[in-house]
């Protein structure tokens, strides 16, 4: 009867092989000196391709007294953001507003209820970025310029340009 670690090893290799042949690699298990069985690699592993084209959003927020401070807060921020996102080669068309929310600050008020104590207006931004080796240093930019009202929600590899998009995320 097998022991336990022999059935553990003879179950890895079987594993390996499997795996192997499931990648679509060729294996073959061989006795190498000492008795122990082997199973030589023949696929080598490659990174993936670089990301050309980077799908990112980034939220500006801003919280004041007053509703329209806040939008004027809010756009004066954004307008900030999207010049530091086109100073380092992102093109208009390809950075603009994607959601809008202006939504009050509530406080309690000491009886159970709450009172209004000022408005937030959180701005979300679609941006692709076709210098996908740059991304995070365009966006690192971008924040930057926000001084501290903005952060980096999301960021993906896209396609560089598909079809018949023309590349356009949207209007500013």
């Amino acid at each position: 009867m097998p022991t336990a670690t022999a059935f553990a090893a003879r179950s890895l290799a079987t594993a390996v092989l499997a795996v192997g042949l499931l990648a679509g690699g060729t294996a073959s298990a061989g006795a190498a000196p000492g008795g122990e069985r082997t199973v030589p690699a023949t696929e080598v592993a490659r990174p993936a391709p670089a990301c050309e084209t980077v799908l990112a959003t980034i939220v500006v927020e801003s919280v004041k007294r007053t509703s329209s401070e806040a939008m004027s807060h809010n756009t004066a921020t954004t307008r900030r953001v999207l010049e530091a996102l086109e100073a380092n080669g992102v093109a208009p068309r390809d950075a603009g507003t994607l959601r809008l929310t202006l939504t009050p600050v509530l406080e309690p008020d000491g009886s159970g209820g709450s009172v209004v104590t000022g408005y937030r207006v959180r701005r979300t931004l679609a941006v692709t970025i076709r210098a996908g080796d740059r991304a995070t240093a365009i966006l690192d930019k971008a924040v930057a310029a926000a001084g501290g009202a903005a952060r980096v929600t999301s960021m993906s590899c896209a396609p560089s340009d598909p079809a018949g998009s023309g590349g356009r995320t949207g209007g500013r």
